[in-house]
């Protein structure tokens, strides 16, 4: 079921435009931490991001619905994320910077 809500969420939010190697990297690296989560946590990025400052920041619901944004200015490679209001359930982080894409799922969970 998940698998599905994946390959769904990646079709809808498709850009238009032409997907290649040269766009997304396949070796780009994040971690979420702690996962689950509620609503407190940290976004480790690889080696491969530190040389942009520009990092763009999406979460995704399995629906495909986009329900946060944020685009970070720095060249550190943790990203912390405060007090983020969603729903318990599962989500979908995208990161984009320059030629680099990313996609890690992560769970809210905040009983916890």
């Amino acid at each position: 079921l998940l698998a599905k809500a994946y390959e769904k969420w990646k079709k809808e939010n498709n850009t238009g435009e032409k997907v290649s190697e040269k766009i997304i990297s396949d070796d780009a690296y994040a971690e979420i931490f702690p996962n689950p989560t509620n609503g407190n946590f940290a976004v480790r990025l690889g080696d491969e991001f530190s040389e942009v400052s520009e990092k763009l920041f999406e979460f995704f619901t399995v629906e495909g619905k986009l329900v946060y944004k944020k685009m970070h200015q720095g060249y550190e490679n943790t990203v912390l994320f405060n007090n983020i209001e969603l729903e318990n359930g599962i989500y979908f982080l995208k990161i984009t910077a320059s030629k680099k894409l990313v996609t890690q799922k992560f769970v809210i969970n905040s009983d916890e």
